[in-house]
C-alpha cells in the first residue's frame, strides 16, 4: 500500500503493516512503531546520529521482533560531479522553492522547516 502523507494520515488508516518505508523522513520512531506488525521493519531516511530521540534505544524500538534500519548516504565527488552535469545540459532540472540572500539566512532556515516543495538556496556573493 502506498500512502501519500498529503493526502493522508498514515498513523490514522489504522492498519499495521509488515514494512513502513518512509522516504521523507517525516515520521516519528514511535509513531513507526505503532504502525509495525509485530514482526514489521521500519526504514527512514530521517536523520541518525548523536541527537537521535531516546526512541532508538533497542528495548523502546523492538516490540516483540520489530526492527529498525536508517538509510544512510554521503556526497562522493563522481556523483556530483555527474549531478552538475546533468543540470548543466539541462537534463536535471532542480525545484527551487526559495532563493535567499547570504545575509538573510535566518530566513531561509525557517522557510525550510514545513512540508518540501523545492529546495531552499542561500545565494553567496
Amino acid at each position: 500500500m502506498l500512502v501519500d502523507y498529503r493526502e493522508q494520515e498514515v498513523t490514522a488508516l489504522g492498519r499495521r503493516f509488515d514494512v513502513v518505508l518512509d522516504v521523507p523522513g517525516r515520521l516519528t520512531f514511535g509513531a513507526a512503531r505503532g504502525l509495525l506488525e509485530d514482526d514489521g521493519v521500519f526504514v527512514t531516511t530521517r536523520g541518525v546520529g548523536p541527537d537521535t530521540p531516546r526512541e532508538l534505544v533497542p528495548d523502546r524500538l523492538r516490540r516483540g521482533g520489530s526492527s529498525f534500519a536508517a538509510v544512510r548516504t554521503s556526497a562522493r565527488p563522481a556523483d556530483l560531479a555527474h549531478l552538475a552535469a546533468l543540470v548543466d545540459g539541462g537534463r536535471l532540472r532542480p525545484t527551487v522553492h526559495r532563493a535567499f540572500p547570504l545575509d538573510r539566512v535566518d530566513d531561509a532556515c525557517c522557510c525550510a522547516t514545513g512540508p518540501a516543495t523545492g529546495k531552499v538556496v542561500v545565494t553567496v556573493g
